[in-house]
């Protein structure tokens, strides 16, 4: 099957070469996200490259060092903004220089790296339900939580609670432009829990209501700020003004090995809030005042609803290359995020990432 790559990322770019013959790294990545709905791009990533290592067969340390380093280069110049994924290529790579050190018997090298590369990709997958199992203790009997876009492991906490009959209720925000959060309605409703579904721009408005908010992450960086769809800095800075309590859910496997010290510091696919010139005075269309000037109640049969301003055609909500125009992710800093709920526990964010970063590299 040919896989869809970035325009800039040809078949050559994306292969490796082997003595079985040339083998596409980026197919690989992508054919266990199609077969596996459940897995993380970071998991994902981390099987894509410990297949690059079977397959290419190599007979020194040094040429093992040098595959894992291309096939990290590739995934992440393919999806230059996951930071999840750069997350587990790099614990990878950490992960295979260790056990090329463990021994001068190179085929008790391979050995340990395939038979712990298993076993370290069966732990991580069970990190989701260890954070489903600690994250359903913080969900109270009859609270109301707040939920921003869609995450797999936030939903794994939230139906785990449900499946332990806690008896709760859900905001869940649109997350414009892709109307994420209406999957997220999806889910909850088929385990019985109620859901109300807000504009991101009625967060404010929902948020004395709340008694907790739950998100999740893209990645965690070193000084525990969150990368995570664009909004969540928003809902974090009503979350903090209101006094609720605001918690990210991430897999440690999404702890990466950056600081970024603003939201500048985000790479992006291209320019962000970049100003258009105003049309010229000849060009300017003159503009059209709607006959009812907004007042009175919206008629289904002439106004489109839809759960992403992407999908509408009209004079009143961005084009699409007004909307590519924004950032797809922002950055939430430690200081309004009142902890991680982790595999490896709850974590406090001023410290308990770079403690673990640390203690993984060094």
């Amino acid at each position: 099957m040919t896989m869809k790559r970035p325009g800039r990322l040809s078949r050559v770019a994306t292969s490796i070469d082997s003595p079985a013959g040339s083998f596409d790294v980026l197919e690989i990545y992508h054919e266990i996200l199609k077969n596996d709905a459940e897995i993380t791009m970071p998991l994902a990533a981390i099987y894509a490259l410990l297949e690059v290592l079977r397959r290419t067969n190599s007979s020194t340390a040094q040429e093992y060092t040098d595959v894992v380093k291309l096939g990290k280069k590739i995934l992440t110049e393919a999806e230059p903004n996951s930071y999840s994924l750069r997350a587990g290529c790099d614990i990878f790579q950490r992960f295979v220089l260790r056990s090329l050190g463990s021994s001068d018997d190179f085929a008790e090298i391979k050995r340990h790296l395939f038979d712990n590369g298993q076993l370290f990709l069966e732990r991580a997958r069970e990190a989701r339900s260890k954070i489903a199992e600690l994250g359903a203790h913080f969900i109270k009997d009859d609270s109301t939580i707040l939920v921003h876009s869609y995450s797999r492991v936030v939903l794994a906490v939230l139906t785990r609670a449900a499946r332990h009959n806690k008896r709760f209720r859900v905001y869940i925000t649109e997350s414009r432009p892709n109307g994420a959060g209406l999957k997220t309605k999806r889910v909850l409703e088929s385990h019985g829990v109620p859901t109300c579904m807000l504009l991101d721009v009625a967060v404010g408005y929902a948020m004395e209501k709340a008694d907790l908010v739950l998100v999740g992450a893209e990645g965690v960086v070193e000084n525990g700020g969150l990368i995570n769809q664009v909004g969540t800095l928003n809902v974090a800075s009503l979350a903090k003004l209101a006094n609720v309590p605001f918690y990210a859910v991430a897999e440690s496997h999404k702890f990466v090995r950056i600081y970024p010290l603003n939201q500048y510091d985000l790479p992006t696919r291209g320019p962000v809030l970049a100003f258009s010139d105003p049309p010229s005075a000849s060009s300017a269309a003159s503009p059209r005042i709607p006959a009812d000037d907004n007042t009175g109640p919206v008629d289904p049969s002439t106004h489109k609803l839809t759960s992403s301003s992407a999908d509408v055609r009209n004079d009143h909500v961005m084009d699409i290359p007004q909307i590519h125009n924004n950032p797809q992710l922002d950055l939430t800093p430690p200081q309004l995020i009142t902890g991680l709920i982790t595999d490896l526990g709850v974590l406090n964010p001023m410290s308990g990432v770079s403690e673990e970063l640390i203690r993984l590299w060094y």
